[in-house]
């Protein structure tokens, strides 16, 4: 293939919502290997607009980071289990794909209320798949403007419910997913179909159980279209090991219908051998004696160039890891891209086939000329090796589990969760009881200390689930299971649910006078608390002022002159801000019961107020501006019943906590009394 410019784009810029994208809602993604501070602190942050940076603004942004993930359900994330592990928020799920076939997608869902995003590509979840390696990516954009490709988005959300079906389902990560492949449709329903250019077509392609193989799905296209491909460009990092069979080159082989003037060109990495002064072609040399054998008439070998200049023109070394089926016809190319490395698992011709995606365009070259001309900008640049080739023998594939059975964590070991009851907080155990198990084990926590062992486990009768009461000051992301004292393995720990998991301490029961400021505002949190945090030699500490002064007397004639502005004031903000789209639960959650949400603030109203009678004034009036909320509706929104309940129980709550209150003016009882009944009236429903 000619040279061509390299077209590129970081794909982190596509983790950033688009213009008038709407609040985040939620995502899905995987990866095969995983970096868990990288996920959270660039991708995330960027799904979710964050503006305050992990190292500069310290406790500014772990509030930012708490508020703004409390607020979308689900962020999942399924690594392959050779590689899940990492420091982390449970705030978001790091979900183990533990099965015997190799979970090696990398495909994205970003959803925003009014913008849905896929990425499809070869680049991990890490910092060199995003910013070092040669990575080549797809993106798909869906909203009202632009229309929704159905077929592409059903694929995509169908791979998902795939891979959750290898899972266990009781698992509370995966039923949020599950959830939430059931409302992204919901979001989308009345948006009209995309329409794409003339002479371009896109297809989502997956391999795995279930799946056919990736050269079986593209001979199927070819011959939709009654072509005769001639020639074939097969880009890859890594092929079969030298010496074992490579039937890829027959399934390859099949979709060239005419191979008189057929051309298979393979690209891969290359080293230079020293002693001998050649470049070495990391591949086997079945690549080219079967390809000849399928009656290949030329078969030709490039190596990529991975020496680039980085943004301060500087040399730079950059790994080959994209992968890419280009073949070209007279009149067409079907360009596929993706994850699958040309190996026997990654195509989907194993017994035990990858889980893969790729996304396979198909270009017209006459109606779409000018695609066809950018589209070869992404393929990347290459050097050719001559007719003489020498083969590397010593291959090592990163891109596949090291064994089978040593990183895999026996399916013994169903589930750790974090769980809370009142104020206690646990970590529940669970065994998967029809696996046999007579090993000695034991599990540990981040700090190696023990948690349980095959001897606990063993003396309390072979529970199906045990409970661990958890004294550690911080949340375990996930525990270590050591069997035989031998072998190690990563088990994942996933929070029951967002209410399970405590605020950071800098919003903890926050003062009256606080919450009133920061209502005020109408600004997000973290901007908000700026002004209430100053440095100090300890670090940072909360400003509060004396909502009153303490010299004056309080009586019911005084109180409401004095802040019943202010404070009707932030009822209204609240109100407002309530009346925001309820896109999940989690935001639900977090807008009642969140630090500066209806139920802090009550709190703080009760605590702070300075008499009897303003605690159920000022309740009172806060129910009674909770039934005036005009609960948003929508494709995607929580029903009206369920918010609207939601308020409703919260009202009864505040109602029953003003019954406790010593009041001796019947004229403050009688209105509380009208105004608890009308506020529980007016909610919608």
């Amino acid at each position: 293939m000619a040279k061509a410019e390299s077209h590129t784009n970081k794909l982190l810029n596509y983790w950033n919502p688009p213009a008038s994208s709407g609040e985040p809602v939620g995502c899905m993604t995987t990866s095969f290997t995983f970096d868990s501070e990288f996920f959270e602190e660039e991708c995330i942050s960027r799904f979710l607009q964050m503006d305050t940076d992990p190292k500069e603004d310290g406790p500014l942004y772990l509030i930012e980071r708490e508020e703004k993930l409390a607020q979308v359900e689900p962020i999942s994330v399924i690594v392959d289990e050779a590689h899940c592990r990492g420091k982390r928020s449970l705030r978001w799920d790091l979900i183990s794909f533990r099965s015997s076939s190799l979970l090696h997608s990398k495909i994205t869902i970003l959803v925003w209320a009014n913008h849905v995003r896929i990425i499809i590509g070869s680049g991990n979840l890490t910092p060199n798949g995003y910013r070092i390696n040669k990575e080549i990516f797809g993106v798909y954009n869906f909203n009202s403007k632009m229309g929704v490709d159905q077929k592409a988005l059903t694929q995509s959300l169908s791979f998902f419910n795939l891979l959750f079906d290898q899972l266990n389902d009781n698992n509370p990560a995966v039923k949020r997913a599950l959830s939430f492949i059931e409302k992204i449709p919901l979001l989308t329903k009345e948006w009209d179909k995309q329409r794409i250019k003339k002479g371009v077509e896109r297809k989502i392609l997956m391999t795995g159980s279930g799946f056919k193989n990736l050269l079986s799905h593209l001979n199927q296209e070819v011959k939709k279209k009654g072509e005769t491909i001639q020639e074939a460009h097969i880009v890859s990092p890594f092929y079969v090991d030298p010496g074992a069979q490579n039937p890829a080159i027959k399934y390859l082989g099949r979709i060239f219908s005419n191979k008189d003037e057929s051309i298979i060109s393979w690209y891969g990495r290359i080293d230079v051998d020293t002693e001998q002064n050649n470049k070495l072609f990391y591949g086997p040399s079945s690549l080219k004696e079967d390809a000849l054998e399928q009656g290949i008439k030329k078969v030709r070998f490039y190596g990529i160039i991975e020496k680039d200049v980085n943004d301060k023109n500087q040399e730079v070394f950059r790994p080959l890891h994209l992968k890419s089926i280009w073949l070209e016809s007279p009149n067409y190319v079907f360009y596929s891209i993706g994850s699958s490395n040309f190996t026997t698992n990654g195509l989907g011709i194993s017994k035990r086939p990858n889980f893969e995606s790729n996304v396979l365009y198909i270009i017209n070259k006459t109606s779409a000329k000018k695609i066809y001309k950018d589209i070869k900008g992404s393929f990347p640049k290459s050097t050719y090796l001559g007719r003489k080739v020498t083969f590397c023998e010593d291959l090592k594939n990163v891109d596949q589990r090291k064994t089978d059975d040593a990183v895999i964590l026996p399916s013994f070991f169903n589930m750790a969760l974090y769980d809370r009851d009142g104020d206690r907080t646990f970590l529940k155990l669970s065994f998967n009881l029809k696996e046999k198990n007579s090993l000695s084990w034991k599990i540990l926590d981040e700090g190696k200390k023990v948690v349980f062992t095959s001897d606990e486990w063993f003396m309390n009768k072979h529970p199906e689930s045990y409970k661990i009461e958890w004294h550690q000051t911080f949340i375990p992301s996930d525990l270590t299971v050591k069997i035989e004292d031998d072998k190690e393995y990563r088990w994942s720990v996933i929070a029951m649910d967002s209410s399970v998991l405590p605020i950071p301490d800098d919003l903890g029961d926050l003062d009256l006078e606080i919450l009133i400021q920061l209502l005020a505002t109408n600004k997000p949190l973290h901007h908000a608390m700026r002004k209430w945090l100053k440095k100090t030699d300890q670090g940072l500490e909360l400003q509060t002022k004396e909502l009153l002064n303490p010299h004056d007397k309080v009586d019911v004639s005084s109180f409401l002159l004095r802040r019943t502005r202010k404070i009707s004031y932030a009822f209204s903000m609240l109100r407002t801000h309530m009346e925001r789209p309820f896109y999940t639960k989690a935001t639900l959650h977090w807008r009642f019961y969140g630090p500066v949400g209806v139920f802090a603030l009550s709190k703080a109203i009760l605590k702070e107020a300075k008499s009897e009678e303003e605690k159920i004034f000022l309740i009172v009036e806060l129910c009674l501006e909770l039934s005036q909320i005009n609960i948003a509706t929508g494709n995607g929104c929580l029903s009206k019943d369920v918010v609207g309940n939601e308020i409703k129980k919260l009202i009864r709550e505040l109602r029953k906590k003003s019954r406790s209150i010593q009041n001796k003016n019947s004229m403050i009882k009688e209105y509380a009394t009208a105004a608890f009944n009308k506020s529980l009236k007016s909610v919608q429903l």
